[in-house]
Protein backbone atom coordinates (compact mmCIF):
# COMPACT_ATOMS: atom_id res chain seq x y z
CA UNK A 1 0.00 0.00 0.00
CA UNK A 2 1.82 3.07 -1.29
CA UNK A 3 -0.04 5.66 0.80
CA UNK A 4 0.69 3.70 3.97
CA UNK A 5 4.37 3.39 3.07
CA UNK A 6 4.63 7.12 2.32
CA UNK A 7 3.09 7.95 5.71
CA UNK A 8 5.30 5.42 7.48
CA UNK A 9 8.39 6.79 5.75
CA UNK A 10 7.53 10.32 6.88
CA UNK A 11 6.84 9.10 10.42
CA UNK A 12 10.23 7.40 10.54
CA UNK A 13 12.00 10.45 9.11
CA UNK A 14 10.48 12.50 11.92
CA UNK A 15 11.11 10.04 14.74
CA UNK A 16 13.97 7.76 13.72
CA UNK A 17 15.73 8.92 10.52
CA UNK A 18 18.67 6.59 11.18
CA UNK A 19 16.33 3.60 10.93
CA UNK A 20 15.86 4.24 7.21
CA UNK A 21 19.61 4.48 6.66
CA UNK A 22 20.14 1.08 8.25
CA UNK A 23 17.16 -0.63 6.59
CA UNK A 24 15.83 0.42 3.19
CA UNK A 25 12.54 -1.50 3.51
CA UNK A 26 10.29 0.96 5.36
CA UNK A 27 8.16 -1.75 6.97
CA UNK A 28 11.19 -3.57 8.35
CA UNK A 29 12.72 -0.29 9.50
CA UNK A 30 9.48 0.66 11.26
CA UNK A 31 9.24 -2.75 12.90
CA UNK A 32 12.71 -2.28 14.36
CA UNK A 33 12.33 1.41 15.30
CA UNK A 34 8.77 1.35 16.63
CA UNK A 35 8.40 -2.28 17.66
CA UNK A 36 5.17 -2.35 19.66
CA UNK A 37 6.07 -5.85 20.87
CA UNK A 38 9.23 -4.56 22.57
CA UNK A 39 8.07 -2.39 25.47
CA UNK A 40 11.38 -0.51 25.82
CA UNK A 41 11.52 0.29 22.10
CA UNK A 42 7.84 1.27 22.04
CA UNK A 43 8.29 3.61 25.03
CA UNK A 44 11.26 5.25 23.32
CA UNK A 45 9.20 5.78 20.16
CA UNK A 46 6.32 7.19 22.20
CA UNK A 47 8.63 9.64 23.98
CA UNK A 48 10.03 10.75 20.64
CA UNK A 49 6.53 11.37 19.29
CA UNK A 50 5.69 13.40 22.38
CA UNK A 51 8.88 15.44 21.93
CA UNK A 52 8.38 16.40 18.28
CA UNK A 53 6.71 19.73 19.09
CA UNK A 54 9.48 20.71 21.53
CA UNK A 55 12.17 19.68 19.04
CA UNK A 56 10.56 21.89 16.40
CA UNK A 57 10.11 24.82 18.80
CA UNK A 58 13.70 24.59 20.03
CA UNK A 59 15.19 24.28 16.53
CA UNK A 60 16.53 20.77 17.10
CA UNK A 61 15.38 19.53 13.71
CA UNK A 62 17.31 18.92 10.52
CA UNK A 63 16.03 21.02 7.60
CA UNK A 64 17.02 18.40 5.02
CA UNK A 65 14.95 15.76 6.80
CA UNK A 66 11.95 18.05 7.10
CA UNK A 67 12.20 18.99 3.42
CA UNK A 68 11.67 15.30 2.65
CA UNK A 69 8.83 15.10 5.17
CA UNK A 70 7.18 18.12 3.55
CA UNK A 71 7.25 16.44 0.13
CA UNK A 72 5.80 13.25 1.57
CA UNK A 73 3.12 15.20 3.46
CA UNK A 74 2.12 16.96 0.24
CA UNK A 75 1.80 13.57 -1.46
CA UNK A 76 -0.34 12.32 1.42
CA UNK A 77 -2.62 15.36 1.29
CA UNK A 78 -3.45 14.48 -2.31
CA UNK A 79 -3.91 10.74 -1.84
CA UNK A 80 -5.01 9.72 1.64
CA UNK A 81 -8.58 11.07 1.65
CA UNK A 82 -10.89 8.27 0.64
CA UNK A 83 -8.00 5.81 0.43
CA UNK A 84 -8.91 2.30 1.55
CA UNK A 85 -6.10 0.95 3.69
CA UNK A 86 -5.80 -2.84 3.77
CA UNK A 87 -5.93 -2.90 7.57
CA UNK A 88 -6.20 -0.41 10.42
CA UNK A 89 -7.94 2.20 8.27
CA UNK A 90 -8.71 4.68 11.04
CA UNK A 91 -5.25 4.39 12.54
CA UNK A 92 -3.59 4.80 9.14
CA UNK A 93 -5.72 7.84 8.39
CA UNK A 94 -4.73 9.35 11.74
CA UNK A 95 -1.06 8.70 10.99
CA UNK A 96 -1.41 10.51 7.66
CA UNK A 97 -3.11 13.45 9.34
CA UNK A 98 -0.48 13.59 12.09
CA UNK A 99 2.36 13.61 9.55
CA UNK A 100 0.70 16.40 7.58
CA UNK A 101 0.04 18.43 10.74
CA UNK A 102 3.62 17.97 11.99
CA UNK A 103 4.96 19.04 8.60
CA UNK A 104 2.73 22.13 8.52
CA UNK A 105 3.72 23.01 12.09
CA UNK A 106 7.41 22.68 11.22
CA UNK A 107 6.96 24.88 8.16
CA UNK A 108 5.13 27.55 10.18
CA UNK A 109 7.70 27.41 12.98
CA UNK A 110 10.55 27.79 10.49
CA UNK A 111 8.89 30.79 8.89
CA UNK A 112 8.34 32.41 12.28
CA UNK A 113 11.97 31.86 13.29
CA UNK A 114 13.14 33.47 10.07
CA UNK A 115 10.88 36.48 10.60
CA UNK A 116 12.05 36.85 14.21
CA UNK A 117 15.66 36.99 12.99
CA UNK A 118 14.73 39.62 10.41
CA UNK A 119 13.08 41.78 13.09
CA UNK A 120 16.07 41.56 15.44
Amino acid sequence: DTVFEVALTALLLITAPDALEKEKDVRKAANKAISPMDRKQWDQFYQTIQGVEAAINEGRTKPEVWAKVKGLAEHLSQHYVGHRFRAGGGLCTSMCEWVMAASAYHELSSEMATKKKQLS
